[in-house]
């Protein structure tokens, strides 16, 4: 199941979460508060990004499930059931966003969108 939250924001944003995810999670650890935590957490994002010479110490690789839907990001198939997308956090690391063509961009960068072999990340997203 997949919760779009564009309905809540009047901004050209949408989010997208797995919720069930966010349901093993709680059945997991036990944790009725992890439903509470995820619904702030949604309510309180922004879509704001920082300016490049910051988001760079914050670029990272994570590795997807192939299935998921990765739209637009920068992403490398690793292999049938993992990908590679180039995400950004914010400082303390509790917010992951995929890194877009369009978003380098807007930093003033080029993307090097679906590159073979997987690219570092300073090659992904580079002034260069």
């Amino acid at each position: 199941m997949t919760f779009d939250a564009n309905a809540i924001f009047e901004a050209e944003l949408t989010v997208s979460a797995n919720l069930e995810n966010i349901r093993r999670n709680a059945e997991r650890d036990q944790d009725e508060g992890v439903v509470t935590r995820f619904v702030d957490h949604v309510l309180g994002f922004s879509g704001g990004h920082p300016p490049w010479d910051d988001a760079r110490t914050l670029l990272f690789w994570s590795a997807e499930p192939t299935t998921a839907d990765l739209g637009d990001s920068i992403h490398v198939g690793i292999s049938d059931e993992v990908a590679r997308v180039l995400t950004l956090t914010n400082e303390d690391q509790s917010k992951v966003t995929w890194v877009t063509p369009d978003r380098c961009e807007r930093w003033g960068v080029r993307s090097t969108k679906h590159a073979r072999p997987p690219p570092s990340i300073k090659t992904a997203c580079s002034t260069g």
